[in-house]
């Protein structure tokens, strides 16, 4: 037998280590320097734990193969449908540093109709089926685009019995009660919104396009929606200028309460233009969430990428499809198209040639947190076509990524 590659040690004390297994999930407490022994010589009962948790495996196991294998199994699995609709890319508000070109654009009838015959036929292959909003702001044609579409979704789904759900990547700034209700109704579950710092730096920085702030809008819109029992993940966009600032945010829903807190989920993330952020800054945030009963946490790993996975796929307004939404929605980018039939025509073998680029990328391979990461973001192979590393080759990092999970 040997120890597990994918065991990682932490130090807690002077006497004592957390071993975390990344492939099997499992933690145990040892006294220090017990996985450097030599595993003969180990107590029986301590073995068996040690083979239970996956911490000690057969010599002939090769652990990375069978990472890969279950990776695989749910990259390929086609009983659950993911479609991402971008009904504009245009947008409401100017945040500086957006990566979409807020063009005028609408989901048009046609692309409308070819949607929803996509549905169609999804629906009579898979027993799920999730609508994800996305922009750009979805709802600025929430009327036109969105509340038909799920209403012919909903209806498609209970004809053929299969669960169904919606959801939208939202600057949360366009609901209102009619809206909620009529979304609930139609198996809406959960939004994602962002704030940048307190009210005085969100607003300097995610205001509409009139330059009036959006912030107390949101903060109002966030705890409606939450009691109509719709999760939230509240996306805090940090920087070293609003860091201190988020830390005025968890006082603003004193007045939900603990079960409503619970339908929010706190999640952080740096500005992808800025410079480093203290890590204590950071902690200091996170806890002022926790501290009043919210969910936060800088990591969220052991999560497929939806970008991963056959079954999903997302539709610009035009009706050109992307497999993931972190692109410029160009025309030259895409990775196929809706035709008539509501089916997607793949173009340049686009589909496979992102299938196969996952491990692909040998540092992943070698690395003990594979399981967690799950090699990485799919798009970066076929970007650059050399090493790389979503977390910068950052040990630290790597293991503040097992204690979140921990």
């Amino acid at each position: 037998m040997k120890y597990s590659k994918y065991n990682i040690q932490i130090n807690i004390s002077k006497t004592i280590d957390i071993i975390y297994n990344s492939l099997s999930d499992k933690f145990i407490f040892l006294r220090k320097g017990s996985l450097q022994e030599d595993i003969k010589s180990i107590d029986s009962t301590l073995k068996e734990n040690l083979v239970l948790g996956g911490f000690i495996v057969e010599n002939d196991i090769d652990e990375t193969q069978l990472c890969i294998k279950k990776a695989r199994e749910i990259e390929k699995d086609m009983t659950k449908t993911h479609l991402i609709l971008n009904p504009t890319i245009n947008c409401n508000f100017r945040c500086w540093y957006c990566y979409e070109k807020h063009v005028p654009s609408k989901m048009s009838e046609r692309t409308i109709k070819c949607v929803e015959k996509f549905i169609e036929n999804s629906c009579k292959r898979s027993k799920a089926l999730i609508i994800s909003f996305f922009g750009g702001e979805p709802l600025l044609y929430y009327d036109d685009v969105i509340l038909p579409i799920l209403t012919r979704a909903k209806d498609i789904a209970c004809k053929e019995g299969i669960v169904f759900t919606s959801n939208c990547t939202t600057n949360g700034s366009l609901f209102n009660l009619k809206r909620i209700g009529e979304l609930k109704r139609l198996n809406f579950n959960f939004a994602q919104i962002t704030l940048d710092g307190n009210r005085e730096i969100h607003n300097r920085t995610r205001h509409y396009a009139n330059g009036i702030g959006s912030y107390d809008r949101i903060i109002e819109n966030i705890k409606e929606l939450v009691r109509h029992h719709i999760h939230i993940t509240l996306r805090i966009n940090y920087t070293k200028e609003n860091i201190k600032s988020v830390l005025d945010i968890p006082s603003e829903f004193n007045d939900i309460t603990l079960e409503e807190k619970a339908y929010i989920s706190v999640s952080f993330h740096k500005v992808w233009q800025e410079g480093e952020v203290h890590p204590q800054e950071i902690d200091r945030a996170i806890n002022a969430f926790q501290r009043v009963g919210f969910r936060a946490s800088k990591f969220i790993f052991g999560q497929y990428c939806y970008g991963d996975l056959r079954s999903s796929a997302v539709i610009n307004y035009n009706g050109d499809v992307f497999k993931c939404t972190a692109v410029d929605f160009e025309e030259t980018e895409r990775d196929g198209y809706l035709n008539e039939d509501g089916d997607i025509i793949w173009e340049n073998d686009s589909l496979e040639k992102r299938m196969n680029s996952k491990f692909s990328n040998k540092p992943c391979l070698e690395c003990n947190i594979l399981p967690l990461c799950h090699g990485g973001c799919s798009s970066k192979p076929l970007q650059f076509g050399s090493d790389y590393c979503i977390l910068n080759f950052d040990e630290t990092e790597k293991v503040n990524v097992v204690l979140a999970q921990v």
